[in-house]
């Protein structure tokens, strides 16, 4: 996740326009919401779905977070808070 808000910025930041973009144009929604959908899949190969659904928006959060700090995050700005409720999942 610290290189998708540093290394691969600007893509990051891409995909986030993209998503935004969805809210008035249908026509981005697919494209916008497959992130969503892989990232969800992958996290189910490991926890049960609705702990995969809430890593899915809980990631999404902390990049955008991260996009638009004036600081540079660190692995601590994103482990600790999904270590917590990967904790309280029992994961």
């Amino acid at each position: 996740m610290v290189d998708l808000a540093t290394k691969h910025r600007t893509s990051s930041v891409v995909a986030y326009e993209l998503y935004s973009a969805a809210l008035r144009r249908p026509g981005l929604r697919a494209a916008s919401t497959a992130w969503d959908a892989m990232l969800t899949e992958v996290f189910s190969a490991h926890v049960d779905s609705t702990v995969a659904t809430a890593l899915t928006a809980m990631f999404d959060g902390l990049l955008h977070q991260a996009l638009v700090s004036p600081t540079r995050p660190v692995r601590a700005t994103f482990e600790d808070p999904l270590r917590r409720v990967l904790m309280e999942a029992g994961g």
